[in-house]
């Protein structure tokens, strides 16, 4: 029950995350915002490195310690995506790009992961899916134009940065500890975020601080680096098909609750996430099948 209340608040973390870097996005634009993502998980950790649990405990092939560089494009990424096409939209493209990708590496066996075909079950999961993303701009009126492609491709790859950025530091996390593995994961995307924020003549489009932000927006990084910890701590001692569907649940819960706030939550966008769920239920059922 414990652990399963974990995962409930992961993915309620993440969406929270999610909603406050939007906030800060809108206010002072992408480079910045990225920048403060990663600050908030890095103080945090910080102490804990120098605890057990957040020691080098072995070593590892260098292109392991690049997974807070991936980190760093995806926030540029779930930044820009969410900002154009509202949290829920923009996280069941996000799904779709993960599942398309992921059922991909696994038929190539790439990155570690174990070589699998991909079964009718998957096939299946990725058509509904797909059926749920164009839903919404179909709902909506017809006008596909309503989804910028910019946009889109954002949110999409979002889903692709999440499957190679979770290997990496899976993979680095099994050779050198998963404290080690999650601290440096915001070592190097703050470093990443702050070198990209410099060479760009440090972009902002508002004046720090803006007075439209409320305080506990720049507690992003805070929010999603706490929401890791409980991933971490729960998905041992849960089914990964149990992890998975309360995270996604939760989070796209949460993303709906603020885009209700916002005034971005349709009927279409409602519906189409509701296939995408069903999408995503198939497919963890077909992973849990797989796994069995």
């Amino acid at each position: 029950m414990i652990y399963g209340m974990m995962a409930a608040a992961y993915g309620i973390l993440i969406g929270v995350q999610s909603a406050f870097c939007a906030q800060i996005t809108q206010a002072y634009g992408n480079w910045f915002s990225s920048v403060i993502v990663h600050l908030g998980g890095f103080l945090v950790l910080t102490p804990l490195f120098f605890t057990k649990w957040g020691r080098k405990q072995g070593s590892a092939p260098w292109y392991l310690y690049l997974g807070g560089t991936l980190g760093f494009v995806n926030v540029l990424f779930s930044n820009y995506g969410i900002v154009s096409l509202g949290i829920t939209n923009s996280n069941a493209l996000m799904f779709l790009g993960e599942i398309v990708f992921a059922a991909g590496l696994d038929s190539l066996g790439a990155l570690g992961s174990r070589k699998r075909k991909i079964t009718p079950m998957k096939w299946a999961a990725i058509a509904i899916v797909v059926a749920g993303v164009l839903a919404i701009p179909l709902l909506s009126g017809g006008n596909m134009a309503a989804f910028a492609f910019l946009a889109v491709a954002a949110s999409l790859m979002r889903g692709v940065i999440t499957v190679v950025f979770r290997q990496l530091n899976g993979q680095l996390g099994l050779r050198c500890g998963t404290g080690f593995s999650t601290y440096l994961n915001y070592v190097t995307g703050l470093a990443a975020a702050v070198l990209a924020f410099c060479l760009l003549g440090f972009p902002m489009e508002a004046s720090f601080p803006a007075a439209e932000i409320p305080v506990w927006a720049y507690l992003c990084g805070v929010f999603g680096c706490c929401g890791i910890f409980l991933c971490n701590l729960a998905s041992p001692r849960l089914s990964v098909l149990t992890m998975s569907l309360v995270g996604f649940l939760c989070q796209t819960g949460t993303g709906m609750v603020f885009d209700l706030l916002w005034g971005r939550l349709s009927v279409p966008t409602v519906v189409g996430c509701a296939i995408v769920t069903v999408g995503m239920v198939v497919n963890l059922l077909a992973e849990s099948k797989e796994s069995r």
